[in-house]
């Protein structure tokens, strides 16, 4: 469902189709990268493409994506895949979400 809620706040839209669950970083490979920031929303045919490669061939998959969380992330690691931090984005993830709930029960 959060992923979802963030999909739908950078896109904007209100219906989001459906989607599989793409892990960035391949959790097998590494404990740390079994959580919510290593996740993101990824059409099914997009996601098989991306098996286990790692980050930089993931990003012109990304690119393809109807995705704007995809998207994003594309862009933003584009030239530089080794900042991606999991943890990181999880923190980015939960603010973002924060900041959505306050501007919805603000507006009450």
């Amino acid at each position: 469902m959060a992923l979802s809620i963030l999909e739908q706040i950078k896109s904007g839209r209100v219906e989001i189709p459906s989607f599989t669950i793409e892990h960035i970083l391949p959790d097998s490979q590494n404990r740390d990268n079994a959580i919510i920031g290593n996740l993101m929303p990824l059409e099914e045919n997009l996601n098989g493409l991306c098996d286990d490669k790692p980050l930089n061939d993931k990003i012109q998959i990304y690119d393809r994506s109807c995705f704007m969380t995809a998207r994003n992330l594309a862009n933003w690691y584009r030239d530089n895949v080794d900042n991606f931090k999991a943890e990181t984005r999880t923190n980015v993830m939960a603010e973002e979400l924060y900041n959505e709930v306050d501007r919805i029960v603000n507006a009450i």
